[in-house]
């Protein structure tokens, strides 16, 4: 969980942005949603295109190679935008709030909370 308070704001137990039931998407107190670009979903067609070339060359080929490093090139970019969003995302945080805290929790299954089997 990830609390954000702005200067001159008293602490309260719902401001703050709220990521604990999904990871990668939250919003902070004032109601701003904090988006998921999907990235991965953006270069699919460009990345299915270089798998399906890629299965078609023979193995220990140079075109292999070729393809591989295309294949490598197209992953290598879908992970510099996630980490370009990150780090756009924490600068506009941290330069919107004073004060950030974070807090990993550790939820331990206990016997009211396990699921039943089908």
């Amino acid at each position: 969980m990830v609390v954000l308070l702005p200067a001159g704001h008293p602490a309260t137990a719902r401001q703050g942005v709220h990521r604990v039931l999904r990871p990668r998407q939250g919003r902070t107190h004032a109601g701003q949603h904090l988006s998921n670009p999907r990235h991965l979903a953006a270069s699919a067609g460009r990345l299915a295109d270089a798998q399906r070339a890629l299965a078609r060359k023979k193995r220990g080929s140079k075109r292999r190679r070729k393809a591989v490093a295309r294949v490598a090139t197209l992953h290598a970019k879908v992970r510099r935008q996630r980490l370009d969003g990150a780090h756009k995302a924490a600068l506009a945080l941290a330069r919107a709030y004073d004060v950030i805290v974070h807090e990993d929790l550790r939820i331990v299954r206990r016997a009211g909370m396990q699921r039943t089997p089908t």
